[in-house]
């Protein structure tokens, strides 16, 4: 698969004498200091990630296992075994 240069794509578009042109990207989008933390996070600038995603995870299992203890108490308290 052979990738298109984007500039020699806009010149061989315009040799058809339409108006060709590139949109401008967004210059107002500015994130919050938080979004800043998150983008730095998930793209692995920052050094906290590694710490971040073990205790994400491991909160995670742990909600879960509270979960399903829960359901399996409420299934035995119904059941009449409680």
């Amino acid at each position: 698969m052979t990738r298109i240069r984007p500039l020699a794509s806009l010149a061989s578009l315009a040799r058809f004498g339409l108006p060709v042109g590139r949109l401008g990207t967004a210059r107002g989008h500015r994130r919050s200091g938080v979004g800043r933390w998150l983008h730095a996070l998930a793209t692995g600038e920052n050094e906290a990630t590694p710490f971040v995603l073990f205790v994400g995870v491991n909160s995670a299992l742990l909600l879960l296992g509270l979960l399903l203890s829960a359901l399996a108490l409420l299934i035995l308290w119904i059941a009449g075994y409680l």
